[in-house]
């Protein structure tokens, strides 16, 4: 806008000191020379700020395009980085899968342990049982002689 005043202002001196001393007829052709020049510097200020507003626009279009584009890449990233997670979540699950197998394992020879014990305690019981009996018999035998310590009982 100040470019364009200068040059209008640089133009009708240009006029005036081209003027002065010239013939009307020449005088009348350096206004009209000066008028379309005004006429042409006009046109291209007006082609320049068609120029800056496409300049713009496409400025605007770009930015939109940029930011169009960072959102793939951002879904991308945030895809890679499920991924991962996904990743490392199979790595871990196939860890405690591993530590649950060898849990039931460990489980599961505790059962036949605890089965076997259990079936030895039964057979000490019943054993038990008989040799009171024996020790029962042989006190009538011996007409109640025999002491025997008292045996504890397990529970």
């Amino acid at each position: 806008m100040i470019r364009r005043i200068k040059v209008v202002a640089y133009v009708g001196i240009l006029c005036f000191v081209t003027l002065a001393g010239c013939s009307d007829n020449e005088k009348q052709q350096a206004r009209a020379r000066a008028e379309a020049a005004e006429a042409k510097l006009k046109e291209v200020e007006a082609q320049q700020q068609a120029t800056q507003r496409e300049s713009d626009t496409l400025k605007t279009e770009v930015g939109a395009l940029s930011k169009s584009l960072q959102d793939p890449k951002s879904q991308l990233s945030s895809a890679a980085k499920l991924k991962d997670q996904v990743s490392n979540l199979m790595v871990e699950r196939d860890a405690a899968i591993g530590k649950l197998t060898t849990a039931q394992a460990t489980i599961d020879g505790m059962k036949s342990q605890f089965q076997e014990q259990l079936q030895k305690f039964s057979l000490l019981e019943e054993q038990n049982k008989e040799l009171q009996a024996i020790v029962n018999e042989l006190r009538k035998k011996l007409g109640g002689e025999i002491k025997l310590p008292a045996i504890p009982k397990l529970k």
